[in-house]
C-alpha cells in the first residue's frame, strides 16, 4: 500500500507497509547528512534548491519499534525533485518505482526502481 499525504511535491512523503515495518521515502535537505548519507540530526526543512534537496528513506521495524533514517540520493545524480504522488510499488511490495520531477517549474521526469530488502 502506498500513501501520499498533501499535493505540493516537495512537502509530500510515500509510505510503503507490510506486515514488518513502515518505510517512509521524502524530500529533505542534504545538510541533515554526513559524506556516507548518514542522517545527523541538523534538522534542517526540506529544500527546493538543487543543491540541498536529498531523499530520505526512513524504515521502521514494527516489531521492535526501531528505526533507522539515510539519505537515498540527492538531486545531482537523480537530476530532480522526489514526486511521492507519481511514485508507486510493485504489486508484492518489494520494489518502488520512483518518480522524479527535473524542476518544479516543467514536466520532464525520470523513474527509478528501488528494491526493499
Amino acid at each position: 500500500m502506498k500513501e501520499t499525504t498533501n499535493r505540493n511535491a516537495t512537502a509530500s512523503f510515500m509510505l510503503v507497509k507490510n506486515p514488518y515495518r513502515l518505510t517512509f521515502f521524502f524530500n529533505d535537505n542534504l545538510n541533515n547528512y554526513n559524506e556516507s548519507g548518514s542522517y545527523i540530526e541538523k534538522n534542517h526543512f526540506a529544500s527546493t534548491k538543487k543543491r540541498e534537496n536529498a531523499v530520505a528513506q526512513v524504515t521502521v521495524d514494527v516489531n521492535l519499534g526501531t528505526s533507522t533514517r539515510h539519505m537515498l540520493t540527492i538531486f545531482k545524480d537523480s537530476q530532480g525533485f522526489f514526486l511521492p504522488t507519481k511514485s508507486t510499488t510493485s504489486a508484492n511490495q518489494s520494489h518502488v518505482h520512483l518518480a522524479f520531477q527535473q524542476s518544479l517549474s516543467n514536466q520532464m521526469y525520470r523513474f527509478g526502481t528501488m528494491r526493499l530488502d
